[in-house]
């Protein structure tokens, strides 16, 4: 099996985009999401920290962004992470492979509970319907 370089982020846009061309004409934006990271200590205490990471779209993805990406807003984005070198120094950044808005009004506490939640709980109600006549039935009522 070879490697694997997929990422998934879900954060809130702390920059609003920047936009530009590559020199080869590719359509490009750049932006800063917030992550926030949590756990527990040992001794049960909940600790937090925010890492700050920075993503870039091309193409037709870039105009999305560039239209779309607000600062405070919280994005979900499936992508990959890349190392390029700017004047000497090693960065690393994400680049966006698909990227929709998740649902602001469902994240609450931070607990999600909007696009990849739904598709989880949709899992569940499929995995425990006898046909999938049963379980179209009992998607469109939570729908």
């Amino acid at each position: 099996m070879g490697d694997v370089n997929k990422t998934t982020h879900t954060g809130i846009a702390i920059t609003n985009p920047s936009f530009t061309y590559l020199s080869n004409k590719t359509p490009m934006a750049i932006f800063t999401l917030k992550v926030r990271e949590t756990w527990m200590t040992k001794s049960g205490v909940k600790q937090s920290r925010d890492n700050l990471l920075k993503f870039e779209a091309l193409s037709k993805n870039a105009f999305w962004v560039k239209d779309n990406v607000k600062v405070g807003r919280r994005y979900y984005i499936d992508g990959y992470a890349r190392t390029d070198s700017i004047n000497g120094v090693e960065e690393q950044k994400f680049r966006i492979l698909h990227i929709i808005e998740e649902d602001n009004e469902e994240f609450q506490d931070g607990k999600k509970v909007g696009y990849k939640e739904g598709i989880y709980q949709a899992l569940a109600i499929i995995r425990n319907s006898d046909t999938l006549e049963t379980a179209k039935a009992k998607l469109e009522l939570i729908a």
